[in-house]
């Protein structure tokens, strides 16, 4: 697939970027009619993109542990609301076969191992609490590389290559300078660390992918 990340620094002009860059990579191919799988949809950023990619013209199908529409009556009633996991193989197969593009936005910021999951319910825009069992590593780096593989087992034959957008953080790229590097060894608690790793870690895997398909 060929991919995208994008750090939201604002979560709903991070969700504008994010239908933006689908736009982007689908060029010249218009919005009208084309289908958008999103894992997390009913979270809160997530909600954005769906919403933001039916006013655009996207038929729009979100995948989350809820599957329930979070504000009915708006534009998202027009969202198709699939209820499962992200890791679900067979399920992640059948979507992906069914759709044109992808984006990635499942996101947890405070995880078992934080001894802050409680906080969750707080810190959480859409007010999600997660399985007292999640980490950073099965809620976002495992969901990711599921779906993109699930992306590219399910591309068609000679077909081209469906964008693939995934929702980073600006505080991933911490480690390219050095004030950025000191904040995260001297003052970021040990959590955002883990945090950022899991984030990090997908960010390689679609360069990787991208790279081992010729694309950027």
């Amino acid at each position: 697939a060929v991919s995208a990340t994008f750090p939201p620094r604002r979560r709903y002009a991070g969700a504008m970027r994010a239908v933006a860059a689908l736009q982007i990579l689908l060029w010249p191919q218009a919005a009208a009619g084309l289908r958008l799988l999103v894992a997390g949809g009913s979270g809160y950023l997530g909600r954005q993109v769906c919403r933001e990619a039916v006013q655009r013209g996207w038929s729009v199908t979100s995948l989350s542990r809820r599957g329930e529409n979070p504000c009915p009556g708006t534009a998202l009633d027009s969202v198709k609301w699939v209820k499962g996991s992200a890791t679900d193989e067979a399920l992640l197969q059948k979507l992906a076969a069914d759709a044109d593009a992808f984006v990635h936005s499942i996101g947890l910021l405070l995880d078992s191992s934080s001894d802050l999951t409680s906080l969750n319910f707080i810190t959480s825009g859409s007010r999600s609490v997660p399985d007292p069992s999640a980490t950073y590593d099965s809620e976002m780096r495992a969901t990711s590389i599921a779906l993109l593989e699930a992306a590219r087992s399910t591309k068609p034959d000679g077909g081209a290559d469906r964008p693939f957008v995934y929702v980073s953080a600006a505080e991933a790229g911490w480690q390219t300078n050095e004030l950025g590097r000191k904040i995260e060894q001297n003052v970021a608690p040990a959590w955002l660390g883990r945090y950022l790793s899991a984030k990090r870690a997908v960010e390689a895997a679609l360069t990787a992918k991208a790279a081992a398909a010729g694309g950027g």
